[in-house]
């Protein structure tokens, strides 16, 4: 099923009020997603790892390992990412159908703008649910400074909401909660803030 992307054309506002989460079929369409529009920055959204074919790799050496080794632990992930150069990652928002074009809105537009991460997406409607997932991209996890700043980021665009942040590599691996490695599905947290 193909995303609804923000190719920069038209004003953002447009392209949002367009593609409402809280309105779209996921069997219509899975996510909406807006990358930066500084080129600057853009380029910094572009995935190695996907470029140069070496995901298929990173999970074969994956299934190894697993195999092979007693204990898998958290820096044997990040060893992988790093080797494979798969270090992107994402701070995960999760809203009700109620909130979630609002909490959207906020984001897509600063992501747009170049005031946080390299890109975003968020998830559409399921047919059994009214829960959604925002994920707002950063290149490296590992650079806890980064992904730190992005996370003032998006504070600073008033979005007060608890969140974590899991690496990709942890979604393409399979590592989510309650996993058999027992390994926490995500590397930071921030809790939400309250309002003054």
């Amino acid at each position: 099923m193909p995303w609804k992307v923000y190719d920069g054309r038209e004003p953002i506002e447009v392209f949002l009020n367009g593609n409402r989460p809280s309105n779209i079929q996921q069997s219509i369409c899975p996510w909406v997603f807006v990358p930066c529009q500084h080129e600057e920055l853009s380029d910094d959204n572009k995935d190695e790892a996907d470029t140069n074919g070496a995901l298929p790799l990173m999970i074969a050496e994956w299934k190894g390992l697993v195999k092979s080794l007693k204990h898998v632990t958290a820096e044997t992930l990040k060893d992988l990412a790093v080797k494979y150069k798969y270090t992107s990652g994402k701070w995960m928002i999760f809203a009700n159908s109620d909130q979630i074009d609002e909490l959207w809105f906020t984001v897509a537009k600063a992501v747009a703008a170049g005031k946080l991460g390299n890109a975003a997406k968020v998830s559409s409607k399921k047919p059994d649910g009214n829960s959604h997932v925002i994920c707002i991209y950063t290149k490296d996890f590992t650079k806890e400074d980064d992904v730190r700043r992005v996370e003032k980021g998006i504070r600073n665009a008033g979005i007060l909401v608890g969140m974590q942040y899991k690496p990709d590599i942890y979604t393409n691996l399979g590592i989510y909660a309650k996993n058999k490695f027992g390994i926490a599905a995500s590397v930071y947290t921030s809790r939400a803030v309250k309002k003054v």
